[in-house]
């Protein structure tokens, strides 16, 4: 499941290809940005999960990895945020897949996922 969530978009290299609810493209610039040396999706609904979750109303949006190659880097969620996160880099026998991946492939404009699913 994890590398069919990177096929279907969880990728950095996919970001590009991100579209809006009418088929246009969003541009990298509004799905990741880097602050501080550290990328993060910002994507609206992404950004306003974080806030909520973490109760902190100046979150620059979900932490992205920013350790390991150039498979890894940029293409999971940060493991020490996200924990058991099914789309961070490591492996656990517990990993779920949680509403901010879920949030991500809506943003994606190309799906509409169960949210009660996460």
């Amino acid at each position: 499941m994890h590398e069919m969530y990177h096929a279907f978009g969880f990728s950095n290299s996919a970001f590009k290809y991100y579209v809006d609810a009418t088929g246009k493209p969003l541009g990298i610039n509004n799905v990741v940005a880097k602050v501080n040396n550290i990328n993060y999706i910002i994507m609206p609904e992404v950004k306003k999960l974080a806030a909520n979750y973490f109760n902190c109303a100046t979150v620059n949006g979900g932490t992205l990895e920013n350790e390991g190659g150039s498979g890894s880097a940029g293409s999971h969620w940060e493991r020490v945020t996200f924990g058991n996160e099914a789309m961070t880099a490591s492996e656990f026998d517990d990993s779920v897949f949680s509403i901010f991946t879920l949030k991500l492939m809506k943003g994606t404009g190309w799906y509409l996922p169960n949210e009660d699913r996460a």
